[in-house]
């Protein structure tokens, strides 16, 4: 199962009255915590330039399940990779300071933690229940005051902001 509907089951279960409308929030209550998080949630594989920094280099996503590659930025070098961490740390075999390389790595949740995944049903219901008109969301014309959103949410969702 997909990261947005495991959100939109949830929802469904907690909130059975919000079922019609509950898609629609789900992807807005992602789309703002991966934007607020500065990382997608959902397992994939990203490619990233970061300048090495004596031979680590600290990725965006996480949990880091595998590092596919690591290159100079022309594709001219190839790095080995000593190790890399879940936490998004990747250490390489040798000397490499102060040097733009790219990453290709897969990272993200299959499932969602259950914190992460209650807070996102959270932030559904509570878009859901927002005095929002639809056809003005579907403009691009949403807003939202960060202060409004409820303080468990918020702190949960920090726990899983980059890095960076």
């Amino acid at each position: 199962m997909n990261v947005i509907n495991e959100i939109i089951a949830q929802v469904s279960l907690k909130y059975p009255e919000l079922d019609e409308v509950a898609a629609f929030y789900a992807e807005i209550a992602l789309r703002f915590a991966e934007k607020l998080c500065d990382r997608q949630f959902e397992q994939a594989t990203f490619t990233e330039e970061h300048k090495a920094f004596r031979s680590v280099v600290v990725l965006r996503n996480y949990p880091v399940t595998s590092v596919v590659s690591v290159t100079s930025l022309d594709d001219t070098i190839a790095y080995s990779v000593k190790q890399f961490t879940r936490g998004g740390i990747v250490f390489l075999d040798g000397w490499v300071n102060d040097e733009w390389v790219k990453v290709t790595y897969t990272a993200g949740f299959t499932t969602l933690p259950a914190d992460l995944l209650n807070a996102l049903v959270e932030l559904t219901a509570f878009f859901c229940k927002r005095e929002t008109n639809i056809a003005t969301l579907r403009s691009g014309d949403f807003t939202v005051n960060f202060n409004d959103i409820p303080a468990d949410i918020k702190e949960t969702l920090y726990r899983y902001r980059s890095g960076w």
